[in-house]
């Protein structure tokens, strides 16, 4: 939450109005929302039920990712039917939404966004390095380097544009030793990263000195990105 939380407070510094949505869950747990309110007038605070029973554990997964993403769309979208209607009011406090800046993985903003006509922002927290690699995974597929043939976890990956020479099986996520192609772990990894393509921007949390190596190929696919070096969102403005 806190890198998100960050770019909230960035772009309110900047005079922009944010409403930071949460599930009720995440919500309480936001101990210091009344402060940031209070140094932030622009920053609002919403939270919406994610579906789940509430005694689910939430544990992290992709059959939570999966659930969510089935089980919350409606409620997202009717919290911001619901702030729309609140901004034809005159004494709105927060005006309509103009678009949806989302954490990668929260794919099902992505139709929500698309169905109401708004630009999507997706702020990816995992390195562009790690993005980068689940991007190649349908061609890693392709040329034979997934799955992977036998044991060996040296073996030098070559099928990922501009980390030539950098990555070995061993360096691959943990969905990537899977044994079969059409694995739902594995394919869950691949649909959700190519949902990417559909935003309208994309921003990624960079370490400059360590991802410089992939940074200029994503332009290749992404004509809208922009890196931010995690010194700038650990320097927001007080």
């Amino acid at each position: 939450m806190k890198p998100l939380l960050c770019l909230a407070e960035l772009l309110c510094h900047a005079g922009l109005h944010v409403t930071y949505v949460n599930t009720h869950h995440n919500h309480q747990r936001l101990a210091n929302r009344q402060a940031l309110s209070t140094h932030f007038p622009t920053l609002h605070f919403e939270s919406i039920s994610d579906g789940l029973p509430e005694d689910d554990p939430c544990t992290p997964s992709s059959q939570l990712l999966i659930a969510l993403k089935t089980s919350i769309r409606p409620h997202f979208r009717e919290l911001l039917k619901t702030i729309s209607l609140k901004a034809e009011s005159n004494d709105a406090l927060v005006p309509p939404p103009s678009c949806i800046v989302t954490d990668g993985l929260v794919t099902f903003a992505f139709d929500v966004a698309e169905e109401l006509g708004l630009p999507i922002l997706s702020y990816n927290i995992p390195c562009p390095r790690y993005l980068w690699t689940c991007l190649c995974l349908p061609k890693l597929i392709e040329n034979g380097q997934l799955p992977f043939q036998d044991d060996d976890m040296n073996v030098k990956i070559t099928g990922v544009l501009g980390m030539e020479g950098l990555l070995h099986r061993q360096d691959l996520p943990g969905f990537c030793r899977v044994k079969q192609a059409d694995h739902p772990s594995l394919q869950f990894a691949i649909n959700e990263t190519q949902t990417l393509k559909r935003a309208s921007a994309l921003i990624l949390d960079t370490i400059y000195e360590l991802d410089a190596p992939c940074i200029p190929t994503w332009p290749s696919r992404f004509p809208r990105f922009t890196p931010l070096d995690r010194s700038t969102l650990s320097s927001t403005p007080k």
